[in-house]
């Protein structure tokens, strides 16, 4: 978008996002399958004379339930991202109302990786933020898809931070 707008409109961000990650939402739609193709498979036994139909509707209405929570948490966790900036994390969540958080680096005391089996497997996992803020020490993302490299781009970010640098700071009287 700012390719197109000329370079006296164009502002100037110090903190430009340079990482985007997205949350991990392929576990949802692999069960939200699962559950279509149970409904199926219960209609088709019902209608068949396998199972009798006044048990096989209710079952198959029940998994098309399920399967449509399943597409709705989703459709929420494929639009939550998360954007890794030099001085900030923006944190973006929403179907139809989008809410942005921004948590500044300078926060961030500890970043720590919590990962299951079938995560690990997958490279998905989910982060808590350990934070300097007393009201809410804690702030957990995820799940995220590429956890290891959030949590390693977030460390070396969060130390680059924190290391003094080696120029002395110069008084300016």
């Amino acid at each position: 978008m700012l390719a197109f707008m000329p370079a006296q409109l164009r502002l100037i961000k110090p903190d430009e996002p340079r990482e985007y990650f997205h949350a991990d939402s392929a576990g949802q739609l692999w069960a939200g399958l699962a559950c279509v193709l149970g409904a199926v498979e219960l209609t088709t036994r019902g209608y068949g004379g396998a199972l009798r139909p006044l048990l096989a509707g209710p079952a198959a209405a029940s998994l098309l339930f399920l399967a449509a929570w399943f597409a709705f948490t989703w459709a929420e966790r494929r639009c939550t991202s998360y954007w890794l900036g030099s001085k900030s994390l923006v944190i973006g969540r929403g179907i139809l109302r989008q809410r942005v958080e921004t948590v500044e680096l300078w926060r961030i005391r500890e970043a720590r990786l919590e990962q299951s089996a079938v995560q690990r497997l997958r490279g998905a996992g989910g982060i808590a933020l350990v934070l300097h803020d007393p009201s809410r020490p804690v702030l957990v993302l995820g799940p995220v898809a590429a956890a290891e490299k959030l949590h390693r781009k977030l460390r070396e970010t969060v130390a680059r931070d924190l290391t003094p640098s080696a120029e002395p700071a110069r008084d300016r009287r």
